[in-house]
């Protein structure tokens, strides 16, 4: 097969150096001359593979198509994960709400029966308070007047802005 192959080479390239001007430029002295005649198109095969090739292939295809599946199963099993453990936090966090919830209501209740009018005076007569025979209302009038004092005098600053306590002793009586 190799001595056809080389033979045919050999024929195509006499038969090329035959033509009139195909010869390289230069050969006996004559510039090459450009085509005149120009040779039909035909349309060309298509590349054909080799089993190999198509096989090979075959198999690159296949373990992407399973590589690309198990990529999105992955995916879609962390996003479930994700959202079940969402979930969890969501329930647990209501149940605290529900929880919360309830010893607010508990406590509402309880200061509602703390603040009850019927047990203040139970508590009072318990600790020794009587009822006053009659309760007097007092209403101002307009000619009253309020009786206004006179504001504490000022208390001495040393000169470093500290004072002492002896100077701020006097004023401090009676006072909590």
């Amino acid at each position: 097969m190799p001595s056809t192959t080389a033979a045919s080479l050999r024929a195509a390239a006499d038969r090329l150096a035959a033509l009139p001007g195909q010869g390289e430029p230069g050969e006996a002295g004559e510039p090459a001359a450009p085509l005149t005649e120009q040779r039909p198109l035909r349309v060309v095969p298509p590349r054909q593979r080799s089993p190999r090739q198509v096989r090979r292939r075959r198999r690159l295809v296949t373990a992407g198509c399973g590589l690309l599946l198990a990529l999105s199963l992955f995916a879609l099993v962390s996003v479930h994960v994700v959202l079940s453990q969402g979930q969890f936090t969501l329930q647990r966090l209501q149940t605290q709400a529900n929880d919360q919830n309830a010893a607010y209501q508990s406590l509402r209740l309880q200061v509602a029966e703390l603040e009850a009018p019927q047990r203040i005076v139970a508590e009072a007569e318990k600790r020794g308070m009587v009822q006053p025979p009659s309760v007097t209302y007092l209403a101002p009038t307009p000619d009253s007047s309020a009786t206004v004092t006179e504001p504490a005098p000022a208390v001495p600053v040393e000169p470093g802005g500290a004072t002492s306590w002896s100077t701020v002793k006097p004023h401090m009586v009676g006072r909590p």
